[in-house]
């Protein structure tokens, strides 16, 4: 990151690690260690090791596959054997195929209204 700024805000922070930022208000209120500071406006002003640890708890979620759970044990330095149960998982894809096919559907029926 070039950008030499102090303090980022939620927007800023979604795009650079390219995640909605519901997805970092959910982190953030489930995970201690996620704790930005608070502007006089109520606004979240991040850090960039804030960012650092948003980045890795994505990598955490979405690569290693790391429950909120397991990623709030691993980064309090506890027991980092929860990761999510291949149930789980196997939900998780099944939703990623839902929502493919529905949006293969989607084009077919751009492409053929009848």
């Amino acid at each position: 990151m070039t950008n030499h700024k102090m303090y980022y805000r939620m927007g800023e922070v979604a795009e650079m690690v390219d995640l909605e930022a519901h997805v970092i208000r959910f982190w953030e209120d489930n995970i201690p260690q996620l704790a930005p500071k608070k502007s006089r406006a109520g606004h979240r002003i991040f850090t960039r090791d804030d960012i650092d640890l948003v980045m890795k708890i994505k990598r955490l979620v979405h690569e290693e596959g790391f429950t909120i759970a397991g990623v709030r044990r691993k980064l309090a330095g506890g027991d980092v054997g929860e990761k999510a149960e291949p149930a789980m998982l196997q939900h998780r894809v099944a939703h990623e195929i839902r929502e493919v096919k529905g949006i293969l559907e989607n084009v077919l029926n751009m492409l053929d209204p009848s």
